[in-house]
């Protein structure tokens, strides 16, 4: 019996210890389950923390771009550093991959802006310097297209220094079309263009009337030069006279100068040529029975070539469509040479038989 009652007792405590044992592995499991989601649950929560510190200050902190750009109506190119941030930037240095190469702006990397770099910058806040002309650049070999700038600055709440690597590329630009667009600079000059006509008025006013006596001009130009059945002797007149207004144009108001390939300048050039295009045709229209098929055909290939100069248009090409408007210009100029002599002969001749015709 008692053999009986310490097996059992002996049985018991070894199942009381299993059953604690299994006790104490579970209690162990739920335990780290809890620490591990407590930890899970803390780096969240730091991580988050992480997130909001980051986002403020990716909000607040400056940044720096590096562009260029080619403003309207004019062929330049501009590097511009900018803060599009929302805070200072200070200590800004670039490092330009190749170095800067510039037709116009030699000692370009011997600037203080780019060799030394900036101390502070202001968000919302812009440098911009002269890099280079399109009419130059683009198309020449000798200049890279592309570059590559790294930007260190410090700024932000955490003051640690930043760097980005930004591509400038200028191969957007190429071949886009230009449109020469009165701006605000035209706009100064022509108030003051009125203001100074507005003064003469007063003074013009006093002698209309004297005018009024001699007859009144009629500045329409196809009207000007029209006339119903010419002599030939003024015709050719005429015809010269509109011939040597385009090369004078050409050759002494425009000469092919860089400074005036822009701007109203070339724009009222074209309107004029316009003008001396549609004068030749009425000319020609009107010309004498006495005039040969190889003038007549001179003067309208001439007609339309000065057609196709008014009308030409220009693009960011690196000076192509520019060269082409003054190749086409100087052949027009040529054309016009060889024609004029013609025509200088055939006035005389004209001129002879008129003589002769009197006589007789």
């Amino acid at each position: 019996m008692n053999q009986i009652i310490q097996f059992l007792a002996s049985n018991i405590t070894t199942i009381i210890q299993a059953v604690t044992l299994i006790v104490v592995i579970i209690y162990t499991i739920y335990t780290a389950r809890m620490t591990s989601a407590a930890r899970a649950s803390a780096d969240a929560a730091n991580n988050t923390v992480n997130e909001m510190k980051e986002a403020r200050e990716q909000e607040n902190a400056p940044y720096i771009v590096v562009y260029f750009d080619i403003p309207q109506n004019k062929p330049l190119i501009y590097l511009i550093i900018k803060n599009v941030g929302k805070s200072i930037a200070t200590d800004v240095k670039l490092t330009f991959t190749p170095s800067l190469t510039s037709n116009v702006f030699k000692g370009i990397n011997d600037v203080p802006l780019i060799k030394n770099g900036i101390s502070s910058l202001p968000p919302n806040y812009e440098l911009r310097t002269l890099f280079d002309g399109t009419i130059n650049r683009f198309g020449n070999a000798n200049f890279p297209m592309t570059y590559t700038v790294e930007v260190m600055y410090i700024g932000g709440m955490t003051k640690e220094r930043k760097t980005t690597s930004q591509v400038l590329d200028l191969s957007m630009f190429y071949n886009l079309m230009q449109v020469r667009e009165k701006g605000l600079d035209e706009l100064v000059k022509a108030v003051e263009v009125l203001a100074e006509n507005t003064g003469n008025i007063n003074g013009n006013l006093k002698g209309l009337s004297e005018s009024l006596t001699r007859g009144v001009w009629i500045k329409n130009p196809t009207l000007a030069i029209s006339e119903i059945n010419p002599s030939p002797e003024t015709w050719y007149d005429s015809v010269l006279a509109k011939l040597q207004e385009f090369v004078l144009l050409w050759n002494s108001a425009y000469g092919k100068s860089e400074e005036k390939q822009v701007g109203p300048f070339l724009t009222n050039l074209q309107n004029k040529l316009i003008i001396i295009n549609e004068q030749l045709v009425v000319l020609l229209a009107e010309s004498p029975e006495t005039t040969s098929n190889e003038i007549k055909e001179a003067i309208g290939c001439i007609a339309a070539n000065l057609q196709a100069l008014g009308y030409k248009k220009f693009y960011i090409d690196g000076g192509a469509s520019l060269t082409e408007f003054d190749e086409l210009g100087d052949r027009v100029v040529q054309d016009i040479d060889v024609s004029a002599k013609q025509l200088l002969k055939e006035k005389g001749e004209s001129v002879d038989n008129k003589i002769e015709e009197e006589f007789d």
